[in-house]
């Protein structure tokens, strides 16, 4: 069993140093393929600039994602002030450095 991550070791959602932030679009790629266990996995592949993040997912998990996700999706507005933890932060525009 693992244990829980203690608050303060958790990273903020967004990292302000990061040049890569709000310069390039992302792309999301889903699909389906066999994980190290030999079993199948949904592939999820997150590709901006330079970076990119996949993660293997069995079908529980890709629905809770999927769940969370939704959940989130619908608390975006345009109105919208950040709260839960996530500090507003600058993007910078194309070229430029935070």
């Amino acid at each position: 069993m693992t244990q829980p991550i203690p608050e303060q070791a958790i990273p903020p959602l967004v990292d302000p140093g990061n040049p890569f932030i709000g310069q390039y679009p992302a792309q999301l790629q889903l699909g389906i393929g066999q994980g190290p266990d030999g079993q199948p996995k949904m592939i999820m592949s997150i590709r901006c600039g330079p970076a990119s993040l996949a993660v293997l997912l069995t079908r529980e998990q890709a629905k809770q994602w999927g769940r969370e996700i939704v959940d989130n999706a619908d608390k975006v507005s345009p109105l919208m002030i950040p709260g839960n933890g996530v500090p507003p932060f600058p993007t910078p525009h194309p070229g430029e450095r935070p």
